[in-house]
Formats: structure tokens, sequence, C-alpha cells
């Protein structure tokens, strides 16, 4: 059957005004995350402008480890230089899967965080920049054997990556949360 974290006591009622961003690097030795990762600037312009956007009670979240921080949250967060925008320093994996289960909306590329959103139920945008991601990683269902369709937006490597521009996935978010 397909694995939900509904059951657990953070896999509650979500705040729809909180957006989790999965920017995480896979961290490996050949660079295999650096096809995988969307890109540091695109990150910052897409919270600079969703920030601009969405009313001032909205926040944007992230999480990540060490490696995450050094990588592309502490990058990211000066390029932002906004308040709204939060990141959290996880010692493991409990306190991040509680973030992302607070949140209303999943965007990003970090396909770990991604399976913990789609499996609370949570909706989600996924960027996919390899031919054969959308195969291996696509968000499973909730409550069926089949890949989400509804409240999932998948990107992937059948999109021209230069068209997955911050403000595509922008207006994807602003769509998606508009109902």
């Amino acid at each position: 059957s397909t694995p939900t974290c509904r059951f657990l006591p953070f896999a509650g009622e979500a705040d729809p005004k909180m957006i989790y961003v999965g920017m995480g690097y896979k961290k490996d030795r050949l660079g295999f995350w650096k096809t995988k990762h969307w890109g540091n600037e695109n990150y910052a312009e897409l919270i600079m402008g969703l920030l601009k956007v969405l009313p001032s009670d909205w926040r944007i979240v992230t999480t990540g480890d060490a490696g995450d921080l050094q990588l592309s949250i502490a990058p990211v967060a000066r390029m932002v230089s906004n308040k709204r925008f939060e990141f959290k320093l996880s010692s493991n994996l409990d306190e991040a899967f509680r973030t992302v289960a607070s949140c209303g909306l999943y965007v990003g590329n970090d396909t770990g965080m991604m399976h913990v959103a789609a499996s609370c139920g949570r909706n989600v945008i996924a960027m996919f920049f390899l031919e054969n991601s959308i195969v291996k990683s696509r968000p499973l269902a909730v409550d069926r054997n089949e890949y989400i369709f509804q409240d999932c937006l998948v990107l992937d490597g059948t999109v021209d990556r230069a068209k997955i521009t911050p403000q595509y996935v922008q207006t994807a978010v602003e769509v998606m949360i508009s109902g």
C-alpha cells in the first residue's frame, strides 16, 4: 500500500498561508545534485516574487541540515533578506517532517520532503530536471496506489528547463493557492 503520514501527530491541519520550499541538495560526490537542483538564484527570485504578491500574513519556510544551510539555504536567505522567509536548521527528520506537514503547499526539487508533503495530503509543485525523475520520484498518492494528479503539478524533464523560470513557478503557485 502507499505510505501515508496522516497517522502522525503532526500531520493534522496545515497552515494554508505557509509554503514550504524544498531546495535541498543531494550531497553526492559525483555532483548529481548540480543537475537536480533548480539553482539558488531561481529560488531567491521565486521567494521574493511570492512575498511581493502574497498578503503579509503569509510565510515561506524551509528546513535543512548543515550542508543544506551552507549550499543553499544561507545563500538564498541572504538574497531574499525578508523575515517572512524562515529557515530551520533541522537536527533530525522529525523536525523537518513537522515543518513540511505544517505547510499548505510544497514547492521544490527536494524529493524527500516532496514525498512527506504528498503523504500528509499537502498540495505539491515538484520540479524534476532529469528525464527519468518523473518515473522514479513522482509523489505518491495518499490513499491509493496511483500517482497524484489533482493538487499536484509536476514540472519535469519533458518541459524545457529554460521555461521553468521563477515567474513560471510563481504563476503555478498563485493558481494552486487560489483554488
